[in-house]
């Protein structure tokens, strides 16, 4: 395994399972509900786990998108070592976007900064207003901790991380599943 430094990518934040997105891509395979027959959009979609298990689940559509191009190279392999097949990728900033063509947004570790999460919160409360469902996966980061909006999300599943899990991520042990009230 090579360090970060090692890495012949920028800020790879595609290579890696994070936490948000492994409570996330869990919830979805427990709860097939949430995205059968939906439009999907997995935004920031980093290695794509989640909107490959909406596509296991039979969401009728899944939309990946991260603005690192590299990333969609990622969920095209990712999909390809497990079967799914993967077509469809958006690679601009869809932040203050209408998402019209989405019934169900999922967010995976998103939350990492909290001026990104000021926008960030913003846009998936419009989208929310707007009667989007919206998954919020996060270990529990200041972002989702400490923020204004935080009060309007509601947990609705709570995860067990592995212990590698725990040593890579500032000692999260858990994580979550939220979304808007």
């Amino acid at each position: 395994m090579a360090t970060p430094e090692e890495s012949p990518f920028p800020e790879p934040f595609w290579g890696f399972y994070w936490p948000g997105g492994q409570a996330l891509t869990r919830f979805i395979l427990d709860s097939p509900s949430l995205v059968v027959k939906q439009k999907v959009l997995d935004f920031g979609c980093g290695c794509g786990a989640s909107g490959l298990a909406a596509k296991i689940m039979k969401a009728e559509s899944v939309t990946f998108n991260d603005i690192d191009k590299d990333a969609m190279i990622a969920v095209q392999l990712n999909g390809s070592l497990n079967n799914i097949a993967v077509d469809k990728f958006a690679s601009e900033n869809l932040i203050g976007s209408s998402c019209k063509d989405y019934d169900v947004i999922l967010v995976g570790d998103m939350l990492y900064d909290s001026e990104f999460a000021d926008s960030l919160f913003i846009w998936l409360k419009e989208l929310h207003q707007r009667g989007k469902k919206i998954y919020i996966g996060d270990p529990g980061r200041y972002a989702i901790a400490e923020h204004p909006l935080c009060n309007e999300l509601r947990c609705l599943a709570k995860y067990q991380l592995l212990r590698s899990t725990v040593l890579e991520n500032k000692g999260h042990s858990q994580s979550y599943v939220w979304t808007f009230s």
